[in-house]
């Protein structure tokens, strides 16, 4: 009985790592994800706040927070997989 428990539960958890991989369109290999681009998306949201007051609050100039909002635009763009939206633009 023990044997077949354990056989039982070894296949369910083998069916649920399989489940949670994905392609990488970065390299193109499968690979195990335990959180989906959703919840990934509102983990940032909800740490940001607190990020922003541990780096000591936003940037001042607005110059330069829209030179660093260019710069991490490019880089979404150029980067592989979803298209999300950026939230600063």
């Amino acid at each position: 009985m023990r044997t077949r428990t354990l056989l039982g539960l070894g296949a369910l958890t083998l069916s649920l790592a399989i489940l949670a991989c994905s392609t990488n369109p970065a390299t193109g290999r499968s690979q195990f994800n335990a959180l989906s681009t959703q919840q990934e998306i509102a983990m940032g949201q909800e740490a940001a706040p607190d990020l922003v007051k541990e780096m000591g609050g936003e940037v001042a100039r607005q110059d330069l927070r829209d030179y660093i909002t260019e710069i991490g635009l490019k880089l979404a763009a150029s980067t592989e997989g979803d298209n999300l939206t950026c939230p600063h633009g």
